[in-house]
């Protein structure tokens, strides 16, 4: 099937809505980087460097075919236009949908030289939106290893929160304001804290009356 791109990239309606999405949401990423967005450029970072390219006209003409790649790079770019994945998170759910490894593999590192998909991206979004949620810095290592995180970037991302101040306002959203006045509610309030992810230090600064 024979498709031409001019102002708007006809690939299908379906993918066509993902992809522009994602630019948009990758957008300042790749300002940052000082890349521009011509014709050519917007149909390498669709992923369709399996087809065929031709320019007539100031448009540029895309052989498309059925491939298996082409379908892993569908997937991906509709799944990354949802939120941030990790490299590994991402493989997983490529390799659920049944998709060659070679394959995976492949769509995997040219989404990475787009910069389309970053563990360094992910481990920032994934800490801001944890830390919303009162999840403390012991959880959110373990889960970022998880994902196959560096240390230096978890490091990076987990050393500038206010972690006490967290476990306090975790603590006080769940039991309120007064201290406990029994060991057994001590005890209680100190499980749930580590259940979040705070470390002993933090719980107990917590667990103080200022």
């Amino acid at each position: 099937m024979l498709l031409l791109l001019g102002s708007v990239l006809m690939v299908s309606d379906k993918l066509e809505d993902d992809v522009r999405s994602l630019m948009r949401k990758r957008k300042g990423c790749m300002k940052s980087r000082g890349r521009g967005f011509d014709f050519n450029e917007l149909a390498r970072l669709c992923l369709l460097k399996s087809g065929d390219f031709s320019t007539i006209g100031g448009k540029v003409t895309v052989q498309m075919s059925d491939s298996q790649k082409q379908q892993c790079q569908a997937t991906a770019v509709r799944l990354l236009g949802r939120r941030e994945h990790s490299c590994r998170e991402l493989r997983q759910k490529l390799q659920a949908r049944d998709y060659a490894p070679q394959i995976i593999d492949e769509v995997v590192t040219e989404l990475q030289g787009d910069n389309l998909l970053s563990d360094e991206r992910f481990a920032e979004s994934y800490v801001r939106s944890k830390v919303h949620k009162g999840i403390g810095p012991v959880r959110l290592r373990r889960e970022l290893r998880e994902h196959q995180i560096d240390a230096a970037t978890i490091r990076r991302y987990l050393q500038d929160q206010q972690w006490r101040q967290l476990a306090e306002e975790v603590r006080q959203k769940r039991f309120g304001p007064a201290l406990p006045d029994s060991f057994a509610e001590r005890a209680r309030q100190m499980r749930f804290l580590q259940y979040r992810g705070f470390d002993s230090d933090q719980i107990n600064s917590a667990m103080k009356q200022e």
